[in-house]
């Protein structure tokens, strides 16, 4: 038996997607976050973009965007910010709006689907591979039970991204 034959027997999904969405809600159940994002690191025109989302809206709720993808630039957002600064950023127990890297627009997009606010709290963690690269950024939305994201779910998601990248 060939190793791709074997591949296609197992039950996991190989598919990048899938995988990038499967981070996203594993990190979501981790620390008890609503909400999520995977942004890969395009760092030549220093963008992310946007790879899964969790949770996804059903088929009959997602608007149609062809294939624009969405991009945050290095220093806009939470995201942004981790990206630009190379380190994990989240939000302290000031409003996330007052928070000096706060970025509307890239802000929202770990957001829940639909929902057009600011979020209350956010976690942006670099993903780095073996060799230490950055290659993806994870960032999470809506602490449950309305606190803040703190170290220890920092240190949960870097583990989690250790995990997922090697």
């Amino acid at each position: 038996m060939t190793l791709m034959t074997s591949i296609t027997k197992w039950p996991v999904s190989l598919d990048p997607k899938a995988v990038a969405r499967s981070v996203c809600a594993k990190a979501c159940a981790l620390v008890q976050a609503e909400s999520a994002a995977l942004f890969l690191v395009n760092e030549a025109a220093e963008r992310l973009v946007m790879q899964a989302r969790f949770p996804i809206l059903p088929p009959d709720q997602r608007q149609e965007t062809g294939e624009e993808l969405e991009t945050v630039r290095y220093g806009e957002g939470c995201a942004g910010t981790a990206a630009l600064e190379q380190r994990a950023v989240r939000s302290t127990s000031e409003p996330v709006v007052s928070q000096p890297w706060y970025h509307a627009t890239a802000d929202q997009l770990a957001n829940r689907p639909g929902l057009h606010i600011a979020p209350e709290s956010l976690l942006a963690v670099p993903l780095c591979d073996a060799a230490g690269s950055m290659i993806a950024i994870l960032l999470l939305a809506e602490k449950k039970g309305g606190t803040t994201f703190s170290s220890a779910d920092e240190s949960m998601v870097s583990l989690l991204g250790l995990q997922a990248t090697t």
